[in-house]
């Protein structure tokens, strides 16, 4: 795999570390949380949208939604594009960790199918803050 070095800032450090720390907190090991992969993560998902918008304003889309008000808002956009790979992060790794654990899946409250909801929501609607913050 090809390496790049970048500079970033501090606040961005900061949000990619709140990431790492989270997916640690929620059972993943060192190769799946840490800051070169979250990172990478990140900026594959940025290439996407890029590339996304560039495709569309090229096919003249993007100027007649404007003048239509019909595109969203870029920072909504990305918002629910975050919120939704975040989601997607903690729930594969609460499933995990529940495969894991088969034979004591029932008896374990914190895996009932409610609290595990409610805790995907707390741990969502935390980073959302953490990252959309206006520190």
């Amino acid at each position: 795999m090809p390496r790049a070095q970048v500079y970033i800032t501090q606040n961005n450090y900061k949000r990619i570390q709140s990431i790492v720390d989270a997916k640690k907190e929620d059972g993943a090991d060192r190769t799946e949380a840490n800051v070169s992969s979250v990172a990478a993560m990140l900026l594959d998902i940025g290439l996407r949208v890029y590339e996304f918008q560039q495709k569309k304003e090229q096919e003249g889309e993007i100027d007649s939604i404007q003048e239509n008000n019909d595109l969203p808002d870029p920072l909504m956009f990305n918002k629910v594009l975050l919120e939704n790979i975040l989601k997607a992060s903690y729930a594969s790794t609460t499933l995990l960790q529940m495969i894991g654990n088969l034979d004591e899946v029932k008896n374990i409250d914190s895996f009932n199918y409610e609290n595990v909801k409610v805790q995907i929501r707390d741990k969502i609607d935390g980073q959302l803050t953490k990252i959309f913050s206006d520190d």
